[in-house]
């Protein structure tokens, strides 16, 4: 039998009278709690001898040995003077447990008594289990439940149902040792399996191949997101294994139905890296490429605050429904090597279209990339959307000294899948050395909005854009406003915003482009379009090129604001070539003192300039109505 010390009486207690004094004599009964059947106790914790019952005080008001309870009984106390007359009735009363310490492998050796307590030792194990009658639940790394070698008893560790430790099963953090990655894999592992909330300490923890985080409606918390480089900085998952991604959110393959994507993952703080270089994979491959994190076939989840270390793909969505990546980085400096080293910090896979498209209602708001040092890399970029994107909102999103702030190529998408929508708002590119925003191949039914933010240019060639726009006709549709701002350094042949063969673009009058030298260019015969962007070049300029740049466009209207300092333009609008057409042109607000040759230069046609409104062919002879350009606005 197991006894445990009483709460009353137990050892050591005096008991006094209503003035204060010893009660000595007192009588001390002891019953079944709630009833009034005596109840026996014990002299000491070997639970042989029995207390009298009333227990006599001595003179001092003390028992005369310590009092001890049936660890399976409650009781009743009684507390009397030496006359019979109750001081005081106390009901329900267990005894207290005494811990007995041990090590995990020899709690189930531990004698069971259903309520007892054990305290565990093992660092990062550590804690109390209390014995419980029954089968323990599935647990086979031994983390919450642990089975008694007595049948029909286990050991539960006392928790609060909801938050877990992978330390609990088996991790040990900060070490890549011997055989530790892959048992932190399986600690990871079994602690998302048990705990809904999974808690992991401000430490690295080495896997040695791809940590599957795919129990639904569960939270990962890391403890704060690392540096990536410094161990203790923050939480960090390394692996050592160059051929796997680092973390994997949702199912291997997509389920059968939308009904059974994965549901209400929710990830925190935690930085994914490898601790090995890695291999990018052969050119036209590179979604075969290791991801620090893979998110697919998964609805309503979410990554907040997490990162991306050195990978050759930062995060890779596919099938990622009504998930949202709040204040995550991608951050690349090394050069691994190879004739296809590529960097994507965010990749939205849009291809094969699933569902309406990749990735319906994805969100990317406040998220970061970023390229520290000078790494040899092809084509690097902050966020890659491609194919069949479906319906993406960016918000806020920002790079740093990454060639390509945004690429969205819409080749192998097809209209079947249905109308696709990106929104780009407040996004902020700084230090693009090849281009901004580059979107090409888009289908029919593609709507972009490009609604403010800031682009920073810092490569001043011939081939580099601000904004490029490059499709067919009839190829979607894309409109930037809201204020958007196009910065550039003093140059010599870079371009602000290029559309070529782009149907359906507007560019309203809040869009600014300051100090590009070739600041619009429309050519490929683009169709549609509705260009109204503010030009102003301060600094860039030798008065040799056009404010507005045109070799071919259909239905279109051309009313910009063209400034600058003096003679920074050879032409406020040149129009080359043959192939315009229903072009109206309003050089009302161009700045005469900015071109040089003045007013007479603000409208050029091949060569000829239109001093006068009115209807003009593409050669720039006078023209009538229904076909050529038209020349509307002041044109002095």
């Amino acid at each position: 039998m197991t006894v445990n010390l009483s709460p009353l009486a137990g050892a050591g207690w005096q008991f006094f009278d209503s003035n204060g004094d010893p009660l000595s004599g007192g009588l001390l009964y002891t019953y079944a709690a709630g009833t009034t059947t005596p109840a026996t106790t014990y002299t000491s914790s070997t639970g042989v001898t029995a207390n009298t019952n009333p227990i006599v005080l001595n003179s001092a008001g003390r028992p005369p040995s310590q009092v001890w309870l049936n660890s399976t009984d409650t009781y009743k106390f009684v507390l009397q003077n030496s006359t019979g007359t109750t001081i005081w009735t106390m009901d329900n009363i267990p005894g207290i447990a005494l811990f007995v310490t041990t090590t995990i492998a020899n709690l189930p050796s531990v004698s069971p008594s259903v309520g007892s307590v054990v305290f565990v030792t093992n660092t990062g194990r550590e804690g109390q289990f209390i014995c419980r009658a029954g089968t323990a639940p599935s647990d086979p790394q031994q983390g919450i439940y642990v089975p008694s070698n007595t049948a029909n008893f286990y050991w539960e560790r006392v928790w609060d149902n909801i938050n877990g430790y992978p330390e609990w099963f088996g991790a040990v953090s900060n070490s890549n040792s011997g055989s530790i990655p892959a048992t932190n894999l399986t600690a990871l592992n079994a602690c998302e399996a048990l705990c809904p909330v999974v808690n992991l300490r401000r430490a690295d923890y080495w896997i040695n191949d791809v940590w599957k985080i795919n129990t639904q409606y569960c939270t990962v918390r890391g403890g704060v997101v690392s540096t990536g480089y410094d161990t203790g900085t923050g939480t960090r998952i390394i692996s050592n294994n160059a051929s796997a991604n680092v973390i994997q959110i949702g199912p291997d393959s997509a389920p059968a139905s939308t009904n059974s994507y994965y549901r209400n993952i929710t990830v925190e703080n935690i930085c994914a890296r490898w601790g090995v270089n890695l291999t990018p994979p052969a050119s036209g491959s590179e979604s075969s490429a290791v991801k620090a994190w893979l998110v697919n076939y998964v609805i309503n989840c979410e990554l907040t605050n997490c990162a991306a270390w050195e990978p050759i793909i930062g995060f890779y969505f596919y099938g990622a429904i009504y998930t949202k990546a709040d204040d995550c980085i991608a951050f690349r400096s090394a050069t691994y090597g190879g004739t296809n080293d590529f960097f994507r910090g965010f990749w939205p896979q849009g291809g094969p279209a699933i569902l309406a498209g990749g990735n319906p209602s994805l969100y990317l708001n406040r998220c970061n990339v970023s390229l520290g040092g000078a790494p040899a890399l092809v084509t690097p970029t902050g966020l890659y959307v491609n194919a069949d994107f479906a319906d993406i909102f960016v918000d806020d999103f920002e790079t740093s000294q990454v060639p390509n702030g945004i690429i969205v190529n819409g080749s192998g998408s097809t209209v079947a899948a249905g109308k696709l929508d990106l929104h780009l708002r407040n996004v902020v590119l700084d230090q693009c050395s090849a281009n901004g925003i580059y979107i090409s191949a888009l289908n029919a039914l593609s709507m972009i909005t490009i609604d403010g933010g800031y682009i920073g240019m810092t490569e001043t060639g011939a081939s580099s854009k601000a904004i490029w726009l490059t499709g067919s006709v009839n190829a979607g549709a894309v409109a930037i406003g809201g204020g958007m701002q196009l910065i550039s350094g003093t140059g010599t042949s870079n371009t602000g915003i290029y559309i070529s063969q782009q149907s359906n673009v507007r560019v309203d009058n809040t869009v600014m482009i300051l100090d590009f030298f070739n600041p619009v260019v429309i050519d490929g015969t683009s169709e549609q379009c509705d260009i109204r962007a503010t030009i102003n070049n301060i600094n860039t300029g030798n008065g040799t090129t056009a404010g507005v740049y045109i070799n071919g466009i259909v239905r279109s209207n051309v009313a910009c604001v063209v400034d600058g300092a003096a003679n920074k333009f050879a032409q406020g609008l040149l129009s080359v070539g043959t192939a315009s057409d229903k072009l109206t042109i309003d050089p009302t607000m161009f700045n005469a003192s900015a071109i040089s040759g003045g007013a007479g230069n603000k409208v050029v046609v091949n060569s000829i300039q239109i001093t006068s409104p009115g209807y003009y062919t593409t050669a720039g002879a006078a023209g009538t109505s229904g076909a050529g350009i038209y020349v509307t606005g002041i044109t002095a």
